[in-house]
């Protein structure tokens, strides 16, 4: 990346930013964001797909049922009456009103909960075969809840690992840390080219995470002439935060989640 600078720039590669300031060139600016693909269902749950992820969705008949064919996907579940279902590798997993990861692997399935209760019934039969109109074959979604099958619950911060050669799941609790590693993926990669700093702050405040996250506010208005290049996690709100500390003169003022951005006096 440096080799296409022109040679006054001056640059600096930290905490995955390369920023560049204003007589970079006269190149136009550009910021894109690049993420798990996001899918709105027609009963409003949303699904998040990590990249390689596909599934089918068939709402026709008295259960909203999804099947994971492959990869992993975060599900976030609007109450309904009816039933959701989602189907990974013959394991399904029975929300109402909750969120949850399903990854489907080749030996196993793993169920994360974010939020809420899902109950799991391991699968009793061979995986889901590819056509919809095969899914009539699997078991109703009402069997999920058959007393006598005693499907394990699970709760927000468990995790269930569903091995194909066992029928029972191993169950465990996760650290938030843990948790927050292993879902990393739904958090949106930045691109900046030559970027204007309120444009950096804008795609961070709103692709930053979920509750908690930092808020970025712009105190003085000639910080607009910094310009940055390279990539960020939208998360990484330390980094950013560095960077323009180190190396701009700015100032950083926290005020519970809120940062305020300011030049040093």
């Amino acid at each position: 990346m440096l080799s296409v600078l022109s040679s006054g720039a001056a640059v600096l590669l930290i905490a995955g930013l390369l920023w560049v300031r204003p007589d970079a060139g006269n190149v136009a600016p550009t910021a894109s964001v690049s993420g798990p693909e996001w899918r709105r269902l027609p009963d409003g749950s949303e699904i998040e797909l990590r990249n390689g992820a596909e599934i089918d969705v068939d709402f026709a008949g008295t259960a909203r049922r999804v099947i994971l064919r492959q990869g992993e996907a975060h599900f976030q579940v609007v109450k309904n009456e009816r039933p959701f279902v989602v189907d990974a590798g013959g394991v399904k997993v029975q929300a109402v009103g909750t969120a949850f990861a399903v990854q489907l692997g080749s030996q196993q399935v793993e169920v994360l909960v974010t939020e809420g209760r899902v109950r799991i019934a391991p699968r009793l039969e061979a995986p889901p075969r590819s056509s919809l109109a095969e899914m009539a074959t699997l078991a109703p979604a009402a069997e999920i809840d058959r007393p006598s099958s005693a499907p394990p619950v699970l709760t927000a911060g468990q995790r269930a690992t569903i091995s194909f050669d066992h029928h029972a799941p191993k169950i465990d609790a996760i650290t938030e840390v843990e948790l927050t590693d292993r879902l990393s993926w739904r958090i949106p990669n930045l691109e900046f080219s030559r970027t204007p700093l309120s444009e950096v702050v804008a795609l961070m405040n709103q692709h930053g995470g979920g509750p908690g996250k930092a808020h970025f506010v712009i105190g003085d208005p000639e910080l607009s002439d910094v310009t940055l290049s390279g990539f960020l996690r939208a998360d990484n709100s330390e980094g950013l935060v560095r960077l323009l500390t180190n190396n701009f003169g700015v100032a950083a003022e926290r005020s519970g989640t809120s940062i305020r951005l300011r030049r040093v006096q």
